[in-house]
């Protein structure tokens, strides 16, 4: 769990402007005592398994879900319910609103859009999720600011991670990392305090969770999605902080 340090400046909705959620970078807390900068991972078709309290829960019918999402993660980034109350948030399950196919008036179309602040009991608990295909789930980290900031400063989450997937390439490099927060970060640094071939872009990865092993890779799922494969004891992830691609 990343210990920020508090921004003084209020989070702007307006910054997000495109589906990539673009914020400010004055809008996203330090961490690690200012040596990484908090971002989040972002995980499709996820929720965490347990409900939150009503309070946590911001809503709103909207066609646009841009400033329900923009809420979650100010309300998050601040610590605050979506009451306003001061409470530790790390995490939040985001719900698009999609729109309705049948029949309704103008104030229907569209599904409720809305989240849900979540937060563990301590650092140390274990968090579990569950499948949900019209959640997406956003996951505080704390990443070394030095490349987040030179590459992607105001990008709102700069790893996509697929739970219970490997990525068989061919390219594999195993890096060593204790789990998968290091193993990202990593891939983010492109190996800057290793002595290994830094001609190569890490794109993507995954972790051995029962292994606690790390690969590495230069491609993706995108370019070769049949290398993606179902496997409950590893979690692939994605670099989505390339500026040049």
């Amino acid at each position: 769990m990343p210990i920020r340090l508090r921004s003084a400046r209020m989070f702007n909705a307006v910054a997000i402007v495109s589906a990539l959620h673009l914020l400010s970078e004055a809008s996203l807390p330090a961490c690690d005592n200012g040596r990484g900068v908090v971002r989040y991972e972002r995980l499709p078709n996820t929720v965490v398994d347990g409900n939150p309290i009503q309070e946590d829960v911001v809503r709103l019918k909207t066609p646009s879900s841009a400033s329900v999402l923009a809420q979650c993660v100010g309300r998050c980034l601040q610590d605050e319910t979506a009451l306003g109350f001061i409470s530790r948030c790390t995490m939040f399950d985001y719900y698009p609103g999609r729109k309705i196919d049948t029949y309704s008036t103008a104030d229907n179309r569209f599904t409720e859009t809305k989240c849900r602040l979540s937060r563990p009991p301590n650092q140390y608990a274990k968090i579990n999720y569950r499948d949900d295909p019209v959640s997406i789930h956003f996951r505080e980290v704390c990443y070394a600011a030095s490349v987040v900031k030179a590459e992607c400063p105001s990008r709102l989450y700069v790893m996509e991670r697929l739970r219970d997937n490997k990525f068989e390439a061919s390219d594999l490099l195993e890096v060593s990392a204790r789990t998968i927060e290091e193993c990202e970060d990593k891939c983010l640094n492109q190996y800057s305090e290793d002595a290994v071939n830094t001609d190569r872009t890490c794109r993507s990865g995954y972790f051995d969770k029962k292994r606690n092993t790390c690969y590495h890779s230069g491609f993706t799922r995108r370019t070769h999605p049949k290398l993606l494969k179902a496997d409950d004891d590893c979690d692939y992830f994605e670099n989505t902080c390339l500026t040049s691609e």
